[in-house]
């Protein structure tokens, strides 16, 4: 008869016993996971290995994946009974602590966009470039108190430019596939939530054509180009608009304000809301 050891995430350790039946795998962790300075104990009534007389290290994944112990397969009852006991304890798989870790920097930092602007709380962020193109003084008129009626023609158009903070174990082998098809969700969700903001900002500046495509204003005085330049270049800019709080909306305007706004109310819809990242699922627990 055997009896088994697991520690250090996993060392399993069989040796022979004498025969008097089944006996209790005691499995114990050295590893400190939970983080109150002690290590991690897990204990279980589980049935013996027979015939295993090496000791072997077993991550969390090959316990999972079906592993062999050396050379001595391990029962499915008693690999089910010591995968059930990690999943009993919260934070104690190199996974688990990775998509933790993962959870924290998100909170703490959060994604940094292409201006180098860190973002709390998201994993994903777009930032439009709206950008006005070259105008055209279509048609000047004489009009009142010694001014122009002008008409300027311009284009606008938008550049998005996504940045992501995504999980790096989406292809890791070694993980346990619960755990890559959390993350694999997770990418995806984040992939079409800032596609939704990409397209956001492209919807912008196709209003921005319909809306400001042809421009009619007033410049003063008559004749002064360099003051019709400067009074064209205020207009556009004023459309083009400035970032405020990117998260109310704040101080922003033109361009900015709308596609701020559109994005305020696409995180208020349910289809705008974030995947619940349960690090749970990278060691199996069942929820």
């Amino acid at each position: 008869m055997m009896r088994c050891y697991l520690t250090t995430c996993l060392l399993l350790l069989c040796f022979s016993l004498p025969a008097e039946g089944q006996l209790p795998v005691h499995v114990v962790s050295t590893r400190d996971c939970d983080g109150d300075g002690t290590p991690d104990a897990f204990g279980g009534e589980l049935y013996y290995l027979e015939a295993c007389s090496t000791q072997c290290m077993l991550t969390y994944a090959q316990l999972v994946g079906g592993a062999k112990c050396g050379q001595c397969p391990i029962p499915p009852d008693v690999r089910a009974k010591l995968i059930q006991e990690l999943r009993a304890e919260p934070g104690c798989c190199e996974q688990e602590s990775a998509c933790q870790a993962y959870r924290e920097k998100i909170t703490k930092t959060g994604v940094v966009d292409d201006a180098g602007k860190p973002h709390k709380g998201w994993a994903g962020v777009t930032r439009p470039h709206f950008k006005q193109g070259a105008w055209e003084v279509v048609s000047v008129e004489p009009a009142a108190n010694g001014c122009s009626s002008i008409q300027v023609r311009v284009t606008w158009s938008a550049n998005p430019q996504t940045r992501y903070l995504l999980p790096k174990w989406v292809d890791d082998s070694s993980v346990p596939e619960q755990c890559r098809s959390l993350a694999r969700q997770w990418v995806a969700q984040a992939e079409m939530h800032e596609l939704t903001h990409r397209e956001h900002a492209q919807d912008v500046a196709k209003g921005a054509n319909r809306a400001h495509g042809m421009i009619a204003m007033i410049t003063c005085p008559a004749g002064d180009t360099a003051a019709m330049r400067r009074q064209i270049e205020s207009k556009l800019g004023a459309i083009l608009g400035q970032r405020g709080d990117g998260g109310t909306c704040e101080g922003t305007t033109g361009l900015e304000r709308e596609y701020c706004e559109l994005g305020r109310d696409y995180h208020e819809h349910p289809a705008g809301q974030g995947l619940d990242l349960d690090c749970s699922e990278c060691c199996g627990k069942e929820q």
